[in-house]
């Protein structure tokens, strides 16, 4: 489906604005219900009724269910050309360019295997092995992770955090 009409018709001024913005990286900032999805789908048929290739337009989302809206609104609209489209979350996204790229990614472990193991780990420590605690630990380990802080790096004193050491040690000892 192309043409301007159609791409523009039911939006205000200001999302046809974002819609029909220069061809060039732009970025979409909005509320809640604000219609950044419809905003997002209709710039990507400008775009390509513009003449842009779809292997040309990537849009970066901050969740899988989001991505996942905007490929099935597109679908519907669509379905020819969605495939080439670069549509996901940044982590999902920069995953699928390394594996283009030729480079070796390890396997990936899946939420499900994470847990079992933080739930294996406390078992073996004695400490509670409720959902909530194996979440607790995972969010953790997570923002050491993303701040770089090995388990060998941390200097701890209380209890509490010479635990999560050893669990995040252990962790990182079971996944190699």
């Amino acid at each position: 489906i192309s043409g301007t009409n159609y791409i523009l018709s039911g939006l205000n001024e200001r999302q046809q604005e974002a819609v029909t913005a220069p061809c060039q990286p732009t970025v979409v900032f909005a509320g809640p219900g604000s219609g950044k999805t419809t905003v997002l789908t209709r710039r990507i048929l400008y775009l390509m009724d513009q003449g842009t290739a779809p292997g040309q337009i990537m849009v970066v989302t901050f969740t899988r269910a989001a991505s996942r809206e905007m490929k099935s609104r597109l679908q519907e609209v669509n379905p020819v050309d969605t495939d080439k489209l670069w549509i996901g979350t940044f982590h999902s996204l920069f995953l699928l360019m390394l594996q283009e790229s030729g480079m070796r990614i390890p396997p990936l472990l899946k939420d499900g295997r994470q847990k079992e193991a933080i739930r294996n780990i406390l078992s073996q420590l004695n400490q509670p092995t409720d959902d909530d605690t194996i979440g607790t630990y995972l969010q953790q380990i997570g923002l050491c992770k993303a701040h770089a802080i090995l388990p060998a790096r941390m200097k701890v004193q209380k209890q509490k955090n010479i635990l999560f050491r050893e669990i995040y040690s252990l962790y990182e000892a079971w996944k190699r």
